[in-house]
């Protein structure tokens, strides 16, 4: 019997979590379309990738990158490219690199405009002539097979490209899980998500650890939705009022705790917490199945 109460309060601590962090994504996408913190990544990638202010800025207004720019928010680069799409323009605004985007012949390329821009290179940017150099590996051997070349340029343009956005998803990552971290936090104060209260209730409460089991299961079989639909009549006990102020600097303390406790929470992402409430429901239903 005390086996089953635990599995319920851990039921209703995960339906917790799961409420606060869909949240936490609300409010995280409300600031994205805002501020495009992904745009703000890639861009700073990109301009990591040349290291020269020229190149990166006929990248960004060659005609297909611009193509991709979003059509409203403060900031309009694009949130995604292509790694083909990079290759392609990348080769464009190397072989063109004199010209402006609008004089760029889209695609027209040759051996002899090429070595002839990484010579020029070599005078005037050693550091992005060696990477280059690098990219188009025998661009000074004599081939009449050109398309062969660019294949394999291409190739090795689009392994860069992916190498180099691993990293900077890597950042935006951990950038990304910080922000839940404190909007969670932000969340739980606000809404009295105390992690530590909530499992004491449903401790001392077997109608209402009943009762947010019921829910679980409803939201386990209907999927993630939104904050606004899955905190509706939610049996769980949110919110402030008299009885959930703590008496005294220890209650406060414990209280900060299961706020930062909500926090951590959150910034494990909704699908996490969707996933893991699934399975502890499954067990419950069916705990033969273990």
């Amino acid at each position: 019997m005390q086996l089953d109460a635990i599995l319920e309060v851990t039921i209703g601590l995960v339906l917790t979590w799961l409420v606060i962090s869909i949240g936490v994504m609300q409010v995280q996408e409300w600031i994205e379309n805002r501020v495009s913190w992904r745009s703000h990544y890639l861009e700073q990638g990109i301009r990591g990738m040349f290291e020269d202010e020229n190149m990166s800025r006929k990248f960004f207004n060659h005609p297909s990158i611009k193509a991709l720019y979003r059509k409203s928010g403060r900031n309009k680069l694009p949130m995604n490219i292509p790694s083909e799409r990079f290759a392609k323009v990348l080769m464009d605004v190397f072989v063109n690199a004199g010209k402006s985007a609008d004089e760029m012949p889209e695609g027209e390329w040759s051996l002899e405009s090429m070595r002839s821009q990484l010579a020029s290179m070599q005078e005037n940017n050693l550091q992005l002539a060696l990477k280059f150099g690098y990219l188009f590996k025998g661009i000074d051997q004599k081939s009449a097979d050109l398309d062969k070349k660019l294949s394999e340029w291409h190739t090795e343009i689009m392994n860069w490209f992916n190498d180099s956005m691993s990293i900077v998803s890597a950042e935006y990552r951990r950038n990304a899980q910080k922000w839940a971290f404190l909007i969670g936090i932000a969340l739980a104060v606000a809404l009295n998500v105390d992690s530590i209260f909530i499992a004491q209730e449903l401790w001392r409460e077997p109608t209402l650890r009943a009762a947010i089991v019921a829910q679980a299961q409803a939201q386990a079989d209907a999927g993630i939705a939104s904050f606004e639909t899955i905190s509706r009549n939610l049996a769980l006990p949110l919110g402030w009022n008299q009885d959930s102020l703590p008496k005294d600097i220890g209650g406060w303390a414990v209280k900060l705790l299961g706020f930062f406790l909500s926090g951590i929470a959150a910034a494990q992402g909704a699908p996490f917490w969707y996933d893991a409430l699934r399975k502890l429901v499954s067990f419950k239903s069916h705990p033969e199945s273990k």
